[in-house]
This record gives C-alpha cells, structure tokens and sequence, in this order.
C-alpha cells in the first residue's frame, strides 16, 4: 500500500468512524445543515434568476449586461477564492498539527503538500461552489439552455475553483520564507502599505476625481464595466470560464470543451511546479516555521528589546499589566495568544484587507434616489453583515476550541463556566463590532445618506454585530473540537457550518425587521413604525443572545476534563 493510499484509507475509516457514532443531537444537526445548504441553493437561485430576468427585459442591453455579469462574478470569484486560500493554506501547510503527524513517518514531501494542499483548497472554497453554481444555473434556465449544460457548469466552476485554490497556495509558498522573518511591527507595516498600494490602484484607475457634474454616474458606471472587459484578455482565467459557460448555454459544446480544456491545462501547469518546490523545499521550509514559535521566536524577542521593535514588544507591555478581575485576566490571555499566532495575525490582516476593499470600492459611486436608494442601502447593509458574518465564523467560532487539551486549566479557574462563554463574547463583540461598525459608516458616508438611513444602518449593524458573535459563541462553545489545532478545520466542521448557515439567517431576518416599515408603507415610513422595527430588532437580538449564551454554557457545564 503506498502513503497516499495509506493516508486516503485513515480519511474514509475517520469518516465511517464518525458515522457510526453519530447519536441523535448530531444526527439533529447533520439534518439541518443539509435543509440549510438546500435552502441557500434555492434561494440563491430564485433571487439570481429574478436579477438574470428583470435585466433581460431591456432588449436594447439586457443580454450584453447579463454577459458582462457572468464575467464580473468570474473575476470577482477569482480575487475572493485566491484570497480564501492565502488565509487558509499557510496554517494547513506548515502548522497544522496533523502536517506534523504526517512528517513523522515515512512519507514523501510531495504526499504531504498534496494532502494539505487539497484540504486548503476544499476549506476555502467549498462555500463558494455551493453559493455560485445557483447563478450560473439561473442563467441556463433563462437562456434555456440543454440539460448537459449544467454538468458543463459544474466542470468548469469546479476547474475555475481549483485554478484559484492553486494561485493562493502558489502565492503562500513565495511568501511564507518572507513572512515568518518579519516580527509583528513589520508586518503590521507590510499590511498598511499593501492596503495604502491597493487604494491608491483602484482609484487611480477609475480616475475618480475627474468625475463631476451630472455626466459623473454614467461615466463611473461606463469605466467600471470598460475596466472590467479588460479582464477578458485571453491570458485571463476568468476568460476561459466565462466563455466556456456562454457556449455550453448557446448548445456549443465542442466550443464549450475547448474553453475548459484550455482552463484544465493552465490549472495542471501547478503541479509539476508543486511536486518540484516540494522535493526541494517543503521539508525545509515546514521545519523553518516550526522551530520559530519555540526558539527563533526568542531570539527575535533579545533584537526587539534592543530596537524597540516587534511583536514580542506588544506582548510584553500586555504581560505587564496587572488584570484587576477574571474577565480581564481571560481577555489579555487571548489577545496575546493572538499577537504570538503568526497565521491568525496574517489571515486577521488580510481579512482587514477585504473589508477596506469593499469600503474602496464604494468611493464616488453614484448617487440614487427614490426606491433605488433604497434597495443600494440594504445590499450595502446586507454586504457588510455577512462579511461579519464571515469574520465571526473564521475567527470567534473557534475561539473555545482553540483551548485545546488544555482547557482543563481555564475549567479548573475560580469562574463559571457561563463566565468564560462571556468572556469570549466579549473578546469577539469588540473586534466585531469595531470591524463592522467603521466599515458600515465609511460605506454610508460613501453612498452618501440622508442621517434616518445612516443611523439606523449604524443600528442594524450593531444588533447584527450582538447576534453574530452570540452566535459564534454560543455554537462554538455547544460543539466544540478541542482535539484540532487548525481554526480553518474547525470553522468548516458540522458545527461551524451549523453557524455559518444560523449566521445567514440571523442577518436576513435583522435586515428583514429593519426594511419592513419600508416595504410596508413606502420610501417615507412613518417614524412609530421605524422606531417599532428597531425595538423588535432588539428584542430579537436580547433573546437570542441570551439563548446562545445559554445553550454554549450547559454544554460546557456538562463536560469533564
């Protein structure tokens, strides 16, 4: 039996394992993420097919418009599964407990990369396959396109996925020899400049200060899509799929084939690359990064105190400080265990990165008026919430279970244990709502509204804010893993996709309660019933919250360590 066999047997009998003892709670919970995920396909479909449809009854740009979309959301795909895999891959490749495992016998650095390189990119880009093929089925469906049309689609977004996966994991490799050498300051830094660069790109090139007058919309509308269509280069990923897509909608399947054979090609051009760097320098570098946190991290500590420099700084002035109470004492453990994790620091970094991104991106957009005003705000509003939707299940979920085997020790602490589910409550409530809150008011002040929809905007996104980290915590504190060390295995476990799909719904439910008066009376609700929308928000988030904090401290209450 060869490793890869040997290392694919262990996964099945984990897995048939985990099946047999399934008891009714998790056989409860496996039920309603598959009734979840079936719902979010659904309404995926329902919502795009509805876009697909109302823009194809302009005749004179319907189609084209539609085109340009598919393509945008190729590309948009891209950026977001690239940098999916960048959070991912780093920890699975060179930290993860099980890399280590797996070096330990004899087994070729060529199957490991492989393994973990495959676990990096199903982590990163499962989400994205389920919420994406119910677009490109909307748009089969409207264009009446052959049965065969949609396994076309799977084969070409699975290709494009996988495409994406490759580039992060090729962009990890290049820069993990430089960012395990940078000290904390200095990749703080890094992340400034990165985001500074990236800023200063997008509007550059959208030339946003030369747009005045009334011409001003159109002309930023005309650039963003002119800008986008030079996307379609033929050296372009994106290209390939769309195409491929477009063909196998019209019937063209020999044209369709091409078109994702091309993508298939471009996508094994990766491989021999990553067989080669790993028989030369995966062993190397997986030891580089693992002898850090223990002693190259110490000798990094003597040159910071010599140039006031580092991470390892911070961490002192917080070792420094005297807790007055537990709560303090439980918060300054996690934030420096934060501050000595280089991959959660990283991935924090580039989460930041996609937030101020979407802020960018709002600059100078056009304004609207009337009920179109309307339906930009709550996208916007719906934008932000998930993406703290996101940040919470990634980083707050796995809070509890990042305690490992060691939990016993905050167990054993003179403190409930609904006390330690508070306290991680409010570790994540301040990050979260730090994010989501400056993010919610620069987008506002960007799409420029009236003061009613920006305050209650700041409202909707503090009460979304309670109810997704309560949420993490509560769930994460109900299921949690204490045996896994990888915040990405953990965040993509039955639990935290329990949480991902309880997130979604929360979100919308909030958002539903905040545009209902809206909905209901027209563009200028009555304030009563404004004010009647923003109280049953926050019954709703009081209950839940005090729902999860319930439901996350008996669960703990009832385990021994």
């Amino acid at each position: 039996m060869t490793p890869l066999q040997s290392i694919l047997r262990m996964r099945l009998a984990s897995l048939w394992n985990k099946a047999l003892n399934l008891r009714t709670d998790s056989l409860t919970k496996s039920m309603i993420v598959v009734f979840g995920l079936g719902n979010v396909i659904g309404l995926g479909f329902w919502v795009s097919h509805a876009c697909f449809n109302y823009i194809e009854s302009f005749p004179a740009f319907g189609t084209a418009l539609n085109a340009k979309m598919i393509t945008t959301l190729f590309f948009t795909l891209f950026i977001l599964v690239v940098l999916s895999t960048v959070i991912v891959a780093y920890a699975t490749l060179f930290l993860a407990r099980e890399t280590d495992f797996l070096f330990q016998h004899p087994i070729p650095p060529e199957t490991v990369l492989g393994v973990k390189l495959t676990e990096a990119i199903a982590f990163s880009s499962w989400a994205t396959l389920f919420l994406c093929y119910p677009v490109l089925a909307s748009f089969g469906w409207l264009r009446r396109a052959p049965p065969i049309y949609y396994f076309e689609a799977t084969v070409v977004l699975m290709t494009f996925l996988l495409f994406a996966g490759f580039t992060g994991t090729a962009i990890v490799l290049l820069i993990a020899p430089v960012v395990r050498r940078l000290t904390g300051r200095q990749l703080l830094a890094a992340g400034c400049l990165l985001l500074a660069f990236l800023g200063w790109t997008f509007l550059r090139s959208f030339d946003f200060w030369a747009m005045d007058g009334e011409k001003s919309q159109l002309m930023v509308l005309d650039r963003f899509m002119s800008r986008i269509s030079t996307m379609n280069s033929p050296y372009f990923p994106g290209q390939w799929a769309s195409s491929a897509i477009f063909a196998a909608s019209a019937g063209q399947h020999g044209e369709a084939l091409f078109h994702c054979a091309t993508l298939l090609a471009n996508t094994l051009i990766f491989v021999p690359l990553f067989a080669a760097y790993a028989r030369r320098h995966y062993g190397a570098e997986w030891l580089a990064a693992r002898e850090r946190p223990a002693a190259i991290r110490l000798l990094n500590q003597d040159e910071s105190e010599a140039q006031g420099t580092g991470a390892s700084e911070g961490s002192r002035r917080i070792t420094r400080m005297r807790p007055q109470n537990p709560l303090q004492a439980l918060l300054l453990k996690d934030i420096l265990i934060f501050l000595r994790d280089p991959a959660q620091l990283s991935q924090s970094l580039l989460f930041v990165l996609l937030m101020v991104i979407y802020s960018l991106s709002l600059v100078r957009i056009p304004t609207f008026g009337g009920s179109l005003q309307l339906v930009v705000h709550f996208a916007n509003l719906g934008a932000v919430c998930m993406i703290l939707s996101s940040f919470t299940s990634r980083f707050i979920f796995p809070l509890v279970s990042l305690e490992g085997r060691a939990f016993w020790i905050v167990g054993m602490a003179p403190v409930t244990r609904g006390y330690i589910v508070r306290q991680k409550a409010f570790f994540g409530l301040g990050v979260s709502l730090t994010l989501g809150l400056s993010t919610i008011a620069v987008s506002n002040i960007s799409l420029q509204s009236p003061p009613g929809l920006f305050l209650g905007a700041m409202y909707s996104v503090l009460c979304s804010g309670v109810c997704l980290t309560s949420l993490a915590t509560g769930l994460g504190a109900a299921y949690p893993i204490f045996d896994e060390d990888n915040p990405a295995r953990i965040a993509v476990g039955l639990g935290g996709t329990l949480n991902f799909f309880a997130s979604a719904l929360c979100v919308g439910f909030v958002i539903g309660l905040e545009a209902l008066p809206y909905l209901c009376f027209g563009q200028a609700p009555q304030p009563v019933w404004i004010y009647a929308s923003h109280f049953l928000a926050l019954a709703f988030t009081l209950c839940l919250a005090a729902f999860c904090h319930r439901l996350g401290s008996q669960s703990l209450l009832r385990r021994d360590f």
